[in-house]
């Protein structure tokens, strides 16, 4: 377990996710989508994709500090979300842009706590990261395309 400021984040999440654009226009995009949204990201996290077999979808919103490289999350309180202190880098492997977030995660506090700590909350975390990487992901891209449709027309 490891202490960083007042939380006792405990976990390891490294995840990944391929995006279209330049490396140099990444950050910039990822920066300007959370500013516009107030730093507050509202995810949706499926049951099934953490291994339970249910269709129930969790929605609450995380608000997000990026100062890059560091990348901090929080969830709304009472929500069923991890905390997250790391960093989120950009790099290209072959000629692909990538978003990487690496970091440490704690268990959300109150009821969720106990199951978190079992391998459904390690999903949980790994989930929620990927699910802030596919906004991350569609903000850039979609930024990207309103970029080139106004060269167009």
């Amino acid at each position: 377990m490891v202490a960083l400021g007042r939380r006792r984040y405990k976990g390891r999440l490294e995840e990944r996710i391929g995006v279209a654009g330049s490396p140099a226009n990444a950050l910039y995009a990822v920066r300007a989508f959370l500013r516009g949204n107030r730093n507050v990201v509202t995810l949706g996290v499926t049951l099934r994709s953490v291994g339970i077999p249910s269709s129930l979808r969790l929605e609450r919103p995380l608000f997000v500090s990026f100062d890059p490289p560091d990348l901090r999350w929080s969830p709304e309180p009472g929500g069923p979300y991890p905390a997250f202190r790391g960093t989120m880098q950009v790099r290209e492997s072959d000629g692909r842009t990538q978003l990487v977030l690496v970091g440490r995660y704690e268990a959300p506090p109150g009821r969720f706590a106990a199951a978190f700590d079992s391998s459904a909350g390690k999903r949980l975390a790994h989930a929620t990261a990927r699910a802030l990487l596919a906004q991350f992901k569609n903000a850039l891209e979609t930024d990207l395309t309103t970029v080139k449709l106004v060269f167009r027309v």
